[in-house]
């Protein structure tokens, strides 16, 4: 893979099953869940740190298909780094099919980012949630329209806003060979987890 695509590979991650609730939603694989976990996400942190070093704070992540475990990623990530005790906002970019609150155990209620773009009177900032354990994230319902394009400007300047207030944005992305979107938001962030 590394020769194909001539880009490094930071970690590798162990395969963990689980099986569907009833209620159809999956638990959260977390560092506390498989310690070969806690491992990996250990290394990424320190690798995406390293990446970001000269001032960068946006970090992406995306796959190619549903189901391949970014959201997993994104949110783990992001609560490793609130871990070593930095600001961290968990921003859901994936615009049909908001899952970030849901993965976090909480409902998929209030504004998001794509309310944000339908009405420049709401700001980024009015969309922020916290959890329990120190993560602020913006997730909300998904969208019913099959193909909402992402506005770059309008991201660009939700991310300015966002970076003034934290030290690093972590963004759960649709997926990239479904969505389109996902290109729009790579050229807005400053290191890309495929």
């Amino acid at each position: 893979l590394k020769s194909t695509i001539n880009l490094p590979i930071l970690i590798t991650l162990p395969k963990i099953t689980r099986k569907k609730r009833r209620s159809g939603v999956s638990t959260l694989i977390t560092a506390d869940t498989d310690p070969n976990m806690a491992e990996s996400l250990r290394g990424l942190r320190m690798k995406v740190k390293k990446h970001l070093a000269d001032g960068g704070k946006t970090v992406l992540v995306t796959s190619t298909l549903a189901g391949e475990g970014k959201t997993t990623v994104a949110v783990n990530l992001a609560y490793s780094l609130v871990s070593e005790g930095h600001k961290v906002v968990l921003l859901d970019a994936d615009l049909r099919s908001q899952s970030v609150a849901r993965t976090l155990g909480e409902k998929a209620v209030g504004n998001s980012l794509l309310d944000c773009m339908k009405d420049r009177s709401i700001k980024i900032t009015d969309c922020i949630r916290k959890t329990q354990k120190g993560l602020d994230f913006i997730s909300g319902r998904s969208t019913d329209k099959r193909h909402y394009a992402i506005d770059s400007h309008t991201v660009n300047q939700v991310l300015r806003d966002l970076c003034e207030q934290y030290d690093y944005v972590v963004i759960d992305t649709p997926p990239s060979e479904i969505m389109s979107n996902y290109a729009a938001l790579c050229r807005c962030a400053d290191c890309v987890l495929y």
